[in-house]
């Protein structure tokens, strides 16, 4: 079979003729640029005039008004007048500056007066009744057992300032309660109540010593019974330990009836 002599002429020819076929399908596949429309190119223009007419709207904006002007902006619908603004309002914030020295105890608590609108029905007493009724209704309020020391609280300070420690305490309770001072927990409400007139200026010292001055026979009594429960708890393990030593010794096991179990 005869092969046919391919000229140079033939081969540059041919590979011009590629390349522009390939140089077709190129530019017939690249997509075509997008240009940008009339509206896309005024919105540059857009932009500068909407900046230029807030600047504008800023700079004629008149801050000192006869009238306060009034802006509804929702929660953010502020008006403040020039006359609150005072020089004796900067002094009284720099008083209020945090500083490095701790606030004293009475300062940190929350104010000493219940709230007098809330009424108090349900305690079924009020500051006429007599002492014993008005013990039994804040023992049980405060859900307290040491009635005791409620009785001595009433009789040194009173009912009317007892009951009002107490609705002080039903307002703190709502509120959230007092922590300890450690941190560490919650008060409970007798312990709300006790604090507030221990702490409180409306009580004098002498009267805090008579309520809160323990009387011997009750220390006595709560130091006997501490120890009493310290010797049952240890005596706990070893009583059981006897007891089941005991069983294990009673317990005879060749006495012990078979059951009626027939294998055939």
């Amino acid at each position: 079979m005869k092969t046919r002599d391919v000229s140079s002429g033939e081969v540059s020819s041919l590979s011009s003729d590629d390349e522009e076929l390939s140089a077709k399908v190129m530019r017939q596949s690249s997509p075509s640029p997008v240009r940008p429309s009339k509206g896309a190119r005024n919105r540059i223009w857009q932009s500068v005039v909407l900046e230029n007419t807030l600047e504008k709207a800023f700079k004629s904006t008149a801050l000192e008004l006869s009238e306060p002007a009034i802006i509804d902006r929702g929660a953010e619908s502020y008006c403040f007048e020039e006359s609150e603004l005072a020089v004796g309002s900067i002094a009284s914030m720099d008083r209020h500056l945090p500083s490095d020295r701790k606030r004293r105890l009475s300062e940190r608590l929350a104010p000493r007066s219940y709230d007098k609108t809330i009424p108090r029905v349900h305690y079924g007493v009020d500051f006429d009744s007599p002492p014993d009724e008005v013990i039994l209704a804040i023992a049980r309020f405060l859900q307290e057992r040491r009635e005791d020391l409620i009785k001595q609280i009433v009789e040194n300070i009173g009912v009317r300032r007892a009951l009002e420690f107490c609705y002080l305490t039903e307002d703190i309770e709502k509120y959230g309660g007092l922590c300890t001072r450690d941190g560490t927990r919650r008060r409970t409400r007798g312990g709300v109540f006790f604090f507030l007139i221990r702490c409180s200026d409306q009580v004098s010292k002498d009267e805090k010593k008579l309520i809160f001055t323990e009387l011997p026979d009750g220390k006595l009594s709560r130091k006997r019974a501490r120890k009493a429960r310290r010797r049952r708890r240890r005596a706990a393990p070893m009583q059981e330990q006897k007891c089941s030593s005991n069983c294990e010794a009673n317990v005879d096991f060749k006495d012990l009836p078979s059951p009626n179990v027939y294998i055939e």
